[in-house]
């Protein structure tokens, strides 16, 4: 843990040990805070959400009222979430399945469905959007908005051309009437 002060704003930088140390301490509040107020298990809110919460308040709080700025580290975001997402499945059976019941079996199907629409719908719009794929370089900033508009202009319809207030960059396409 770190902390330095600039310009009268507090900033508190949390290394690996203390980010996993704040994120225990904020999981037994929020174990407690559940416990004690109904409306967190009436609407089946867990404990790391209301524990998150309530440092997301609290760094809000000090940020605007107390010029204070909270920093954690997120080097072990992804080995977290690895193991988060791989234990989840690990409760699940066909036998829990059954005892679901139909309603069950309904709610999933839906969701297997929505999930495929949801990938279709995004890349259909990265498609129609001529999105840049993640593992390609983004374009450089001093792009006209001429520039910016071909690949939407040429995926909508390729009648449509825009003039260019200066020569297209060479990683696009020149457009062709």
């Amino acid at each position: 843990m770190s902390w330095s002060f600039a310009e009268n704003v507090l900033s508190l930088k949390f290394d690996a040990l203390w980010t996993t140390a704040v994120a225990l301490l904020l999981l037994i509040v929020g174990y407690g805070l559940r416990r004690r107020l109904r409306f967190f298990e009436t609407f089946c809110i867990p404990a790391p959400v209301v524990g998150g919460l309530l440092m997301a308040i609290l760094a809000l709080v000090l940020h605007h009222n107390g010029g204070a700025s909270v920093k954690f580290t997120t080097s072990l975001q992804s080995p977290m979430m690895l193991a988060f997402f791989t234990t989840v499945g690990i409760g699940g059976s066909l036998a829990l399945l059954r005892r679901g019941g139909k309603a069950l079996i309904v709610y999933l199907v839906f969701c297997w469905i929505l999930a495929v629409v949801q990938n279709g719908a995004g890349a259909a719009l990265a498609k129609l959007f001529a999105s840049i794929p993640p593992s390609a370089s983004w374009p450089e900033p001093s792009r006209s908005k001429a520039d910016t508009a071909r690949p939407l202009l040429s995926a909508l319809s390729p009648k449509i051309s825009a003039s260019p207030a200066r020569p297209p960059s060479p990683s696009l396409p020149p457009l062709t009437a």
